[in-house]
């Protein structure tokens, strides 16, 4: 869905292969291991708006803390689940087609406006 909204999706290795294999572009971009240019430096360039990143297995968490890291020293957003992933990028959809409701929390609490975004279709 990211790429459908207008994102270029890069990937290190093992995404990068899964997300190609289901038809989508996507830029493969080193490990930290593998030594520069890679994704950190990516980051830390400012050329990432979002970062998801989940990783599994010792090594990538190892690559994991420094790309959070990254992200988060840059002001980039960092998400680190696929299901917060997928929320962003609707998030992204229904922000672009219609304006966001503003509620504060004070309406929150005590049951002010609805806050839920329209469905979208797929």
């Amino acid at each position: 869905q990211l790429h459908d909204l207008g994102f270029d999706i890069v990937a290190t290795r093992g995404t990068a292969a899964a997300i190609s294999r289901m038809g989508i572009p996507v830029e493969r971009l080193g490990k930290i291991a593998d030594g520069s240019p890679h994704v950190v430096d990516w980051i830390e360039r400012g050329d990432v708006d979002l970062v998801i990143n989940t990783p599994t297995g010792t090594a990538a968490r190892a690559d994991g803390y420094e790309i959070r890291r990254a992200a988060i020293a840059g002001g980039i957003p960092c998400i680190t689940t696929i299901a917060g992933g997928m929320a962003a990028a609707r998030a992204i959809a229904v922000a672009r087609v219609t304006a966001p409701p503003v509620t504060s929390l004070q309406e929150l609490h005590r049951g002010g406006p609805a806050t839920t975004a329209p469905a979208l279709s797929t």
